[in-house]
């Protein structure tokens, strides 16, 4: 069974002048070891909304067999000093790492469809964060059936889902879906006239918490 992991980095000092040398560092040293050692990067992207100084990785592993024999075969790289460039930086790197399960409605075609048609420049990318209602499954089931839904209403040719996977050790309820924008960010200006969306108000009736975030990809990042 296919197994997401989730990555993110938090760089100290957050400068703009430090996140970008880690980037150039972290692309040269840590992403040809990773891919040498079979991690599946297929997004890797700048917070550009949120605490600063942060970068988010999408891996993916066919199983958690091949996780462990990736893992393996990265740590026989790391020992060899592979990351000795990036250290010299100075930087404070934290790291969380989330292993993560892909949802239905992410489906391959989905994913594909972005990876075969690079943009002329990158794309903006939308991260949806959502929690159902006391982390309760029979509501994550509900949940993911209504944002399947949803993906099918919201796609075309200026909104497509990249990927969407539920968290598996993270706290229980949690998933994410990574959204391309092809025209970037619309207008975020306050409004009365809201259409009525009734799939929303039935989504709302399962998940209690919902965060977003723009999300920009970074140069070796296979979403562009």
């Amino acid at each position: 069974m296919t197994v997401m992991m989730e990555v993110i980095h938090t760089i100290c000092p957050a400068t703009p002048r430090k996140f970008a040398d880690y980037v150039t560092r972290y692309g040269e040293t840590a992403v040809p070891m990773m891919e040498r050692s079979g991690f599946d990067i297929l997004g890797a992207f700048k917070w550009s909304t949120g605490e600063i100084g942060r970068d988010l990785l999408i891996v993916r592993f066919d199983s958690m067999a091949h996780y462990e024999t990736a893992s393996s075969q990265l740590f026989k790289e790391l020992a060899k000093g592979g990351l000795a460039p990036l250290m010299e930086l100075g930087l404070a790197i934290d790291e969380q790492v989330h292993f993560c399960s892909p949802l239905p409605y992410a489906t391959e075609e989905r994913l594909q469809a972005l990876l075969s048609n690079p943009p002329e420049k990158p794309r903006q990318y939308l991260y949806a964060r959502l929690k159902v209602a006391s982390g309760d499954m029979q509501n994550a089931a509900k949940a993911y059936e209504v944002v399947g839904k949803l993906v099918d209403e919201m796609s075309g040719d200026n909104v497509k889902l990249a990927t969407a996977y539920a968290t598996t050790t993270s706290m229980r309820g949690e998933f994410a879906d990574v959204w391309a924008l092809e025209d970037g960010v619309g207008d975020l200006a306050f409004t009365t006239s809201v259409p009525e969306m009734p799939i929303i108000d039935e989504l709302r009736q399962v998940v209690d918490f919902e965060a977003l975030d723009f999300i920009n990809p970074l140069p070796y990042s296979k979403l562009q």
